[in-house]
């Protein structure tokens, strides 16, 4: 199933047990461990509703359903809640048991030589690139906590083809970790009113360049900044 309404999917998706950083919850739907990703709000226009969505809207599903490739999570179903009205959406993605790249990096209990620096990069290249020439055609939110890695080692990419679910959000951040999403977007996208909802395949290059820095230097986006910057006085200068 890739979309339902709220007395469908949500008797399929049992307890949360966890939530990281990126607000993905671990749930359990259909018996199988995932990820759950909510979106706070349906940019698209009000004929999505609770109850309808609309026909471009699941042709959009269809085809991130469609997606498939050992370097991308697969997208497995959307549902919307009456449990939780503060999300319209809830995204269910394959869950990768050692949690994001982020949180690999930052780990110093891991040890990472560069083999398997480079079999990370290798993975989110291949991952990409298929992306690209599919009919998604860019992820519009790639950072190294939309990168998982499953208990293989393997990195997969996640959570791409939401932006246009995503609420509309403003540059009036609200806290430090609303700021620190910003630190992969791209320039062009910092200076649009929504840099959350644009998105193009030469601005998710400009984010694989950060996440090259960050398993490079293990470290923070811009680490050498960070000392004397804030993350918006980063954010300020980059635009």
């Amino acid at each position: 199933m890739i979309a339902s309404t709220s007395s469908a999917m949500s008797s399929n998706v049992k307890k949360r047990l966890t939530k990281d950083s990126m607000r993905r919850l671990k749930a359990k739907f259909n018996g199988q461990i995932v990820y759950t990703k909510p979106i706070d709000q349906n940019p698209m226009t009000d004929a999505d509703t609770r109850n309808t969505l609309r026909p471009h809207t699941i042709q959009h599903l269809l085809k991130l359903y469609a997606l498939k490739h050992e370097n991308l999570t697969k997208f497995m179903a959307i549902y919307q809640s009456s449990a939780d009205l503060s999300h319209n959406f809830v995204f269910i993605w394959e869950f990768c048991s050692r949690g994001s790249l982020g949180d690999v990096i930052n780990n110093i209990d891991i040890k990472l030589d560069w083999t398997f620096k480079a079999s990370f990069l290798g993975d989110l290249i291949r991952g990409m690139k298929y992306l690209h020439n599919s009919l998604i055609q860019t992820h519009g939110y790639l950072n190294s906590q939309n990168c998982v890695i499953d208990s293989r080692w393997l990195l997969k990419v996640t959570n791409f083809g939401i932006n246009r679910f995503r609420e509309l959000q403003s540059l009036e951040i609200s806290d430090s970790h609303d700021a620190n999403e910003l630190l992969w977007f791209a320039p062009e996208l910092l200076r649009n009113n929504d840099p959350f909802l644009n998105g193009s395949q030469e601005a998710d290059v400009y984010s694989f360049a950060i996440i090259i820095q960050e398993i490079v230097v293990r470290d923070k986006p811009y680490s050498t900044y960070a000392n004397h910057l804030s993350t918006m006085d980063i954010i300020a200068r980059i635009k």
